[in-house]
């Protein structure tokens, strides 16, 4: 059986907004379905690590700055970029050298086989 592997140090600057999504039925026959949204405002310490989760994740930096670590690769993560995660990958991110980030992200479901981005 495979392990979820989750990381991860949350060192807010105000307390988070996290809006989970109920799908309807219908919404089940679409390829992604929008599960949870939020807005997570970061300071300096801030990092998660994680792999083998059967799902994807988008990240907009909608302030400050950060890095991620995909697929053996660095991505900055400055103000105003997004990236698209699949969650099953190993990946690292954490708020780069500006104390305050904000991340806006979402999380589509799980997904019945593990994909790779191509």
């Amino acid at each position: 059986m495979e392990r979820l592997k989750t990381t991860y140090y949350f060192d807010n600057i105000e307390e988070p907004v996290i809006i989970p999504f109920t799908p309807l039925a219908v919404s089940r026959r679409l390829p992604y379905q929008l599960c949870t949204i939020g807005y997570v405002h970061f300071a300096g310490g801030f990092y998660t690590e994680r792999e083998k989760q059967r799902n994807y994740q988008i990240i907009y930096t909608d302030e400050g700055s950060g890095l991620l670590t995909y697929n053996g690769k660095k991505f900055e993560l400055d103000k105003g970029t997004a990236v698209f995660i699949n969650c099953y990958e190993p990946h690292y991110y954490h708020t780069g050298i500006v104390a305050r980030g904000s991340i806006v992200f979402c999380i589509s479901r799980e997904l019945a086989a593990p994909l790779s981005m191509r």
